[in-house]
């Protein structure tokens, strides 16, 4: 018996060997599905649509938002309530990224100063100056600084301005 299995297994390696690899063939990364090439050691972050803060499904109450011009770079709402965490949402590389504060705290908490962390990702958010709103919530000229594992920070500068 040992005889005719012997055979067998040595006809299954030979095909196995000649048989095509699987894998499917590599494709050029700027147009893959994986979204624009980035440069090693950098990461790009993109302006949020009105549309990709609807579909984050953040919380229904109080929202920051941190904007360079007209351009929404973070959106994150929360709870009002101590035990409560601030959900957020960004574009970086071409995909919105779900990020949370680390924190409880509320909307409160998120307003005075925004941390957050996401996948390898953390983001502070640091409002400086007076108090800029005319009516009801908070305007802040703030520095926004982005850290994500294996890539060079991105400190920008903005507002962070919260509210209703």
């Amino acid at each position: 018996m040992n005889r005719i299995y012997a055979p067998l297994g040595v006809l299954a390696l030979a095909l196995a060997a000649c048989a095509p690899d699987p894998s499917p063939e590599p494709t050029d990364p700027a147009t893959s599905a994986a979204g624009p090439e980035i440069p090693e050691g950098t990461f790009l972050l993109s302006p949020l649509s009105a549309a990709e803060i609807e579909a984050a499904n953040l919380p229904q109450e109080l929202g920051c938002a941190f904007e360079t011009g007209d351009d929404i770079l973070l959106a994150a709402k929360a709870y009002v309530g101590e035990n409560q965490r601030g959900l957020g949402v960004m574009k970086i590389n071409g995909f919105t990224e779900a990020v949370q504060t680390p924190h409880t705290g509320g909307f409160g908490t998120m307003s005075d100063r925004g941390e957050f962390e996401g996948r390898g990702l953390t983001v502070d958010v640091e409002p400086s100056g007076d108090n800029l709103a005319e009516m009801e919530g908070s305007r802040y000229d703030a520095q926004m600084t982005v850290t994500r594992v294996g890539a060079d920070d991105q400190v920008i500068d903005g507002i962070w301005s919260c509210g209703p």
